[in-house]
């Protein structure tokens, strides 16, 4: 199933929905959880329409973070799942304060803002 039209169109038909703000962020059992709309919520009608992303912000490795984002995540599980090589836990750190939650991986580091009025929630990076 392809998604775009080359690498930068949309195929006909398909919309993309994008998180617009920080619902709630929560850590859990190592792993950085937000719940993000896809459009501000400013009343309670806004929760209605559209969709609801949950993204998830983890570290498999130092160095590195791996961002999980899912909509309509409980379907069955499909095989055959390939097992992957256990690996010493990395030393990660989360942070989760009243403005921003941040994510540490080694030198990598991504800060979620929790109070963007009128600005993207797409997380910013720092390192390297």
């Amino acid at each position: 199933m392809k998604f775009s039209d080359g690498e930068w169109l949309m195929q006909p038909g398909v919309t993309a929905s994008y998180p617009a703000e920080a619902h709630d962020v929560i850590e859990e059992h190592g792993t950085l959880l937000i719940h993000a709309p896809t459009r501000r919520i400013n009343h309670r009608g806004d929760t209605l329409g559209g969709p609801l992303l949950t993204i998830r912000l983890s570290t498999p490795a130092d160095d590195v973070v791996h961002v999980c984002i899912e909509h309509f995540s409980g379907t069955a599980n499909r095989n055959p799942r390939i097992p992957l090589q256990s690996q010493p836990a990395p030393a990660s750190k989360i942070e989760v304060g009243k403005e921003e939650a941040v994510l540490r991986s080694g030198r990598l580091a991504v800060h979620v803002n929790k109070t963007a009025s009128g600005r993207s929630l797409l997380p910013r990076t720092a390192g390297f």
